[in-house]
């Protein structure tokens, strides 16, 4: 209980502030707790980010287990949740992965790398379903839609400009519907034409 408040209190506390340079007097005061009880579980602030970082990603696995349901027939609608959740989860994080990223840049690589993995294998499982429902064109492969898919969610949030006129959702929900307008059959286009 006071693990996961001091965790979720880092987290919270860095995306607010954004800054590496916070002092554990600030962190501690902003929590709750005391000194003495955040060094009972960790002894040094990388370690206490890192154990912050891992501890949110498994709040978004608790988010997207509470929102998306596998046994839901409508597999494109299930997909675009689980990207809306994602979106949220990285654009709500962005200061927390640039502390971290300051600290140790392959620590925030290989978090990366298991994000999209944890992201590929949960579209797999829906492209999957929609694909045996005939909901996707049998010339595509599976995993040629979700890595096209991954790959855009990528390049989003690595090359695409915050500051344009146009939001990182809807660039990449214009990308994702040129993508499916060919993929999906014409009752699969027709539910994701209607999200």
């Amino acid at each position: 209980m006071m693990k996961s408040k001091i965790l979720n209190g880092t987290c919270n506390y860095i995306i607010k502030k954004g800054n590496s340079n916070f002092t554990v007097d600030d962190l501690v005061k902003y929590i709750g707790v005391s000194k003495k009880t955040l060094y009972n579980y960790y002894s040094t602030k990388s370690e206490l980010i890192f154990a912050a970082l891992e501890y949110d990603f498994e709040e978004l696995k608790k988010e997207v287990d509470l929102a998306i349901n596998f046994n839901d027939e409508n597999y494109i609608l299930s997909i675009n949740k689980l990207l809306d959740i994602s979106f949220s989860y990285i654009n709500k994080r962005e200061k927390l992965f640039e502390v971290t990223s300051g600290i140790s840049p392959f620590y925030i690589d290989d978090y990366m790398i298991a994000f999209y993995e944890y992201l590929e294998n949960l579209i797999l499982k829906y492209i999957k379903l929609a694909k045996k429902d005939n909901y996707i064109n049998d010339e595509f492969s599976e995993s040629f839609i979700v890595t096209q898919i991954v790959l855009n969610f990528k390049s989003i949030f690595s090359y695409f400009n915050s500051s344009s006129n146009i939001s990182r959702e809807v660039f990449f929900y214009n990308s994702i519907k040129l993508l499916m307008k060919g993929v999906l059959s014409e009752d699969g286009y027709k539910i994701f034409g209607n999200i």
